[in-house]
């Protein structure tokens, strides 16, 4: 499409021309028509010969800058055309540098990977996902961790398999080996809340994993869950204890942790002493508590026992879950039998008898008779069980 003033001259010339055109037929008139207009389309012909040159000229400066700009285009071109063997071979040391920065990154990435494989073989426990291999991949902003997974020896597509106790004990198991690797200054871990999730196989696992640690750094570990302070009893591990508890006023209160069934005897000694309560309910109240310390001990003791001798944890438990009453778990930690009569292992002490009964027949008819003596006699019985061997 043409410009609009030069359009605009077009259509002036075109119809001068038309008119021009349009003259009568005979001759005499036609000669005077010719003629009378001829200067309006000698006129509007030279309006648009200067119009379109101007046009022309414009065009022409503006391709005269582009040129200049191109020719010099042109000119890169052609030496960069004559460079591209030098270009190509630059790509190629480029792609080898790239990969070989990832080889040399994963060959020091392998001890860290071969003892994260080892802490997972730990604290996989009963878990049927295999970590076959830690690897880095990817380039620049791309670049990942790429684990690959089976189960059952069947390749599966990474972390997607894996239950939320599986997603901690592998980011255990990845965060641990670069924590305590040679060149690190710091010869301590602290891990805050560690077992979240895990099922008690896997915080048995944790706990040998610790151990293991615990042998050449120190090891400090945060918990609101008490499972793993339980495990360290169960196992007869020589980890420290403590409980710090915030009190009002943010005052921090650290003391020595005590073991459950220590625990429900202070609480019921601070039932008989508790004066706010009228002694009725008291009476009915600490049956149900002295049994728990009971049935504590026993459990404790039991499990720390089997444990020792190589016993899975799935059949202490279920051996443990088949006493449902107090006296046969006692008998169980005494005798290995739940159903194993316990009457010569109480006529040793006459106290035990009668703790038991508090622990037993108290629950359906409350606590008689002296309450301290009640609480001496479940607390002498919880010392004797802790001893059984």
């Amino acid at each position: 499409a043409l410009e609009e003033p030069l359009a605009t001259t077009a259509d002036t010339l075109r119809q001068a021309w038309q008119t021009w055109a349009d003259g009568p037929p005979e001759p005499v008139g036609l000669a005077a028509h010719l003629e009378g207009h001829f200067d309006a389309v000698d006129v509007a012909l030279a309006d648009l010969r200067s119009a379109v040159t101007a046009e022309l000229d414009r065009h022409d400066a503006a391709w005269r800058a582009v040129a200049g700009t191109l020719a010099g285009y042109a000119a890169q071109a052609k030496k960069c055309g004559g460079l591209a063997p030098r270009r190509n071979a630059a790509r190629a040391a480029l792609t080898w540098l790239k990969q070989e920065d990832n080889h040399l990154k994963n060959q020091r990435l392998r001890p860290i990977a071969d003892e994260a494989k080892a802490i997972w073989a730990a604290l996989r426990q009963e878990s049927n996902v295999d970590i076959a291999g830690i690897t880095l991949e990817g380039t620049s902003t791309r670049r990942h961790v790429e684990i690959a997974a089976s189960i059952d020896g069947t390749d599966a597509p990474g972390v997607t398999v894996l239950s939320q106790g599986e997603l901690h004990a592998l980011a255990l198991a990845l965060f641990l080996p670069r924590a305590t690797m040679p060149s690190s200054p710091f010869r301590f871990i602290v891990l805050d809340d560690p077992v979240q999730a895990m099922d008690p196989a896997k915080v048995d696992g944790l706990l040998d994993v610790l151990t293991q640690l615990a042998r050449n750094r120190q090891v400090v570990v945060f918990s609101h869950d008490d499972r793993l302070a339980t495990a360290a009893r169960h196992a007869s591990s020589d980890a420290t204890i403590v409980k710090v508890t915030r009190e009002e006023g943010s005052r921090v209160h650290v003391s020595g942790e005590s073991d459950p069934a220590q625990r429900y005897l202070m609480d019921a000694w601070a039932l008989i002493k508790d004066e706010g309560i009228d002694e009725p309910t008291t009476r009915r109240i600490l049956p149900g508590i002295l049994r728990l310390a009971v049935e504590a001990a026993a459990r404790d003791r039991f499990f720390t026992h089997l444990y020792a001798t190589g016993t899975s944890r799935a059949d202490v438990e279920q051996a443990w879950e088949s006493a449902r009453k107090t006296s046969a778990k006692v008998a169980l930690t005494v005798y290995g039998e739940a159903r194993h009569d316990l009457t010569p292992w109480l006529n040793k002490r006459s106290y035990r008898r009668r703790a038991l009964g508090i622990c037993t027949s108290g629950m359906h008819h409350g606590a008689a008779g002296d309450l301290v003596s009640a609480h001496r006699d479940v607390k002498d019985l919880v010392a004797d069980i802790a001893r059984t061997s």
